[in-house]
């Protein structure tokens, strides 16, 4: 759904996916697919014109004994985001705040993504945190996964 954006702001995709993702896991992926669908597009709606996009995946072990989740890392190359900004971005309607007029929420959006963002993965049982400085924002997504045998799977 990204192509014409990402083409048309002629923006670099690249993806780089751990060893360990060639095993069998078992998570909600409908879930997962609505959240990424929601970071991805801020990453391309936010992005530099030529900027670049990288993410990433891979599997974690927390803990001793602890579960499996698969980590997902969105990285993009916009003007990165204020300090001041950063704990509203899980609030709905937190970026309503900032604008003085219809044309900027239009421009910018309302704020309903990452808040919806945050709800899928708290029901997941994950966890999602966003750092950012100029010209580089990184949204880390954590979900538990279960890793299934490939004799299984079949």
């Amino acid at each position: 759904p990204f192509d014409f954006q990402i083409e048309n702001r002629q923006i670099k995709v690249l993806f780089q996916i751990g060893d360990d993702l060639q095993n069998f896991i078992e998570a909600d992926w409908n879930l997962y697919q609505l959240l990424m669908f929601n970071i991805v597009q801020n990453a391309v709606k936010y992005n530099k014109f030529g900027g670049m996009i990288t993410i990433k995946l891979d599997i974690v072990k927390v803990g001793f004994g602890g579960k499996w989740f698969l980590q997902t890392d969105v990285f993009d190359t916009g003007p990165g985001i204020d300090k001041k900004r950063l704990s509203f971005l899980f609030k709905a309607f937190g970026e309503l705040r900032r604008f003085n007029s219809l044309k900027e929420v239009k421009d910018n959006g309302i704020g309903i993504g990452l808040t919806c963002s945050k709800s899928i993965v708290d029901f997941m049982g994950g966890d999602i945190q966003i750092k950012s400085q100029p010209e580089l924002t990184n949204v880390t997504v954590s979900i538990p996964i279960k890793m299934v045998d490939k004799a299984q799977a079949n």
